[in-house]
């Protein structure tokens, strides 16, 4: 059997992977390392255990995901117990069909997956990684090696392993008539004519908008050229003034799917990178951060065509540049000086602070915009003030409730003062809203309803965690507090 295509060329130090384990011939959550050969690559599992291992064995996992369709080979997760813990593990299978009654977002849609043992489960699109039909093969063959007496007296995992008689059956056949039994030509061509009538009736009405807001358009270009009639100022008479409009209205273009852009959110009013994932009409478009959040946007919250051909700026120009103090974060500021090799720009951002920023992380913006963006931000740091807040507490290492008393210098810095009276400084992105007393952060390792089974960072379990008490972390942000917490630890021992 011919093995699946190496991918070392695209992996670098820290990428996110699936790795084989030689015992099961599971794939389990690991980092990349470095290269050794051309056939071999050093990886370090979620556990610490470094492992050199063959690139044929290694899956790397991807930041976006795309619609799946009933037939595409995955690779997906499912639950295993080991000494009545729950751990996570990633087994291929075979998509089946989509539940229909579920968000729009691709990545929250669920599927029922036939297992490689025979089994059927659903999956979201966030456990399911798509492979080839030659790596499915690949890894159903070793699995299928592997079943002897050592494999097959595992008795605590919930994935049961099939027997030699039910392996013995051809799997090929058996997908195939299991896929003819759904009738899916029938399915997608009903699908397909559904969506081609819809698609007509939006394309219909998008035209009819398109044709009224140029007639609209049009009618205010010629009002604006009139001159209104000056009336004389008796008492409580209004005196209208000719004056022409200080910004002309600028006309932004569509925005297509999948197309990367920088988004104003609005929970501090800066810009992140995003991915556009539908267009809702109305100039509204629904967008997704690095988190798989997703959040409705007007068009122009949106800056589109990111990855293009760089422009020239000037001194003077307002535009969204990348802050140097907070990671893919995007601030509102002035071109305050240029380099010699005008590659590289010096930006006065809206709290005052200047740094160089290059030019392929700096967009231009309208004056108007910049002002309005401006105020957007400076009223929502302003809300902190007063707040009771949870926050790292930098002396005691760890993180408790206290409340904002003040802001340091216009900067996303404030002050805050804890339950013992003492006051700190503290950066806005190590204060959350309060839920809690004292927090720490840890991984989820088993869910039941609105229930989770955490392991903190100080090594502790608890079975009986509210969804409602927890906060949803980066895998970069949830290391630094976890290095954070544990020097509090150490300390203490």
């Amino acid at each position: 059997m011919s093995s699946p295509i190496r991918n070392e060329d695209f992996m670098v130090r820290g990428d996110k992977i699936l790795a084989r384990n030689d015992t099961t011939g599971f794939y389990f959550p690991a980092r990349f390392l470095k290269i050794l050969d051309s056939k071999y690559a050093k990886i370090k599992f979620e556990d610490g255990t470094k492992k050199t291992i063959s690139f044929t064995n290694i899956i790397k996992q991807k930041e976006f995901y795309h619609f799946l369709t009933p037939g595409d080979h995955v690779i997906a997760k499912v639950m295993i117990e080991v000494n009545n813990i729950g751990i996570p593990c990633w087994v291929p299978g075979v998509t089946q069909s989509i539940r229909t009654n579920t968000p729009n977002c691709t990545h929250s849609k669920s599927y029922i997956i036939l297992y490689f043992n025979g089994q059927e489960g659903e999956n979201t699109r966030l456990e399911l990684l798509k492979i080839s039909s030659k790596q499915y093969g690949f890894i159903v063959g070793y699995i299928r090696s592997l079943l002897g007496d050592e494999v097959a007296k595992e008795p605590n995992q919930v994935l049961a392993l099939p027997d030699m008689n039910e392996i013995k059956r051809d799997i090929a056949v058996q997908l195939n008539n299991h896929l003819n039994s759904l009738k899916i030509e029938e399915k997608y061509d009903k699908i397909f004519d559904e969506f081609s009538s819809l698609k007509k009736s939006q394309d219909k009405l998008k035209n009819e908008i398109d044709r009224k807001f140029k007639s609209i358009h049009n009618d205010f270009k010629e009002c604006k050229n009139e001159k209104l009639p000056i009336i004389m100022p008796y008492s409580n008479t209004i005196v209208f003034v000719n004056e022409s409009p200080k910004n002309e209205p600028i006309e932004l273009s569509d925005i297509k799917k999948g197309a990367e852009v920088l988004a104003r959110w609005p929970d501090d009013g800066w810009y992140y990178r995003s991915i556009v994932r539908e267009y809702l009409g109305n100039n509204q478009y629904l967008v997704e951060d690095s988190l798989k959040d997703c959040e409705t946007f007007n068009r122009e919250d949106l800056i589109s065509d990111i990855n293009e051909p760089l422009k020239k700026f000037e001194i003077g120009d307002c535009v969204v540049a990348l802050h140097p103090n907070f990671e893919f974060s995007y601030a509102p500021g002035e071109i305050i000086q240029i380099s010699s090799d005008k590659k590289s720009y010096k930006v006065k951002f809206y709290n005052s602070s200047n740094a160089y920023v290059k030019s392929d992380g700096i967009f231009k913006i309208p004056r108007f915009k910049y002002e309005t963006v401006v105020a957007t931000i400076s009223n929502l740091e302003k809300k902190w003030i007063g707040k009771e807040v949870i926050a790292r507490n930098n002396l005691r290492r760890i993180y408790e409730s206290g409340k904002v008393i003040g802001q340091e210098n216009l900067s996303r810095k404030y002050t805050i003062e804890w339950r013992n009276g003492d006051p700190t400084g503290q950066d806005i992105n190590h204060i959350f809203a309060p839920k809690e007393e004292i927090y720490l952060p840890g991984k989820i390792i088993k869910t039941e309803g609105n229930k989770f089974t955490i392991r903190f960072c100080d090594g502790s379990i608890d079975e009986n965690v509210k969804e409602k008490y927890c906060f949803l972390l980066s895998k970069i942000y949830y290391e630094d507090a976890k290095q954070f917490c544990r020097g509090k630890l150490e300390t203490d021992q």
